[in-house]
């Protein structure tokens, strides 16, 4: 797979897991750390998208994390597909 393709589908993925992250409920994917002064409102778009970026370039900041079962399963698949299409 060439750079330019890998790239493209690298953004694409950000984009895909943003939509299914914003399909799931509030308090399947957002636990707010209070600590360090971070609060998502509620469940938008620009959160997700937020969350997918970190979660899809393993930086974790820890802000935004999974909290059901299903939103746990949804990021460790969106982990492995990033991998797998980064390893390819």
């Amino acid at each position: 797979m060439k750079f330019t393709q890998k790239l493209a589908c690298y953004f694409l993925l950000i984009f895909i897991f943003s939509l299914l992250y914003y399909s799931l409920d509030d308090d399947d994917i957002f636990i707010h750390n209070k600590a360090k002064g971070v609060s998502f409102d509620d469940n938008t778009f620009l959160a997700t998208l937020y969350f997918s970026i970190t979660t899809q370039s393993t930086l974790g900041y820890s802000d935004a994390l999974p909290h059901s079962t299903r939103a746990k399963v949804l990021v460790s698949i969106h982990s492995l597909v990033t991998t797998s299409i980064l390893l390819a």
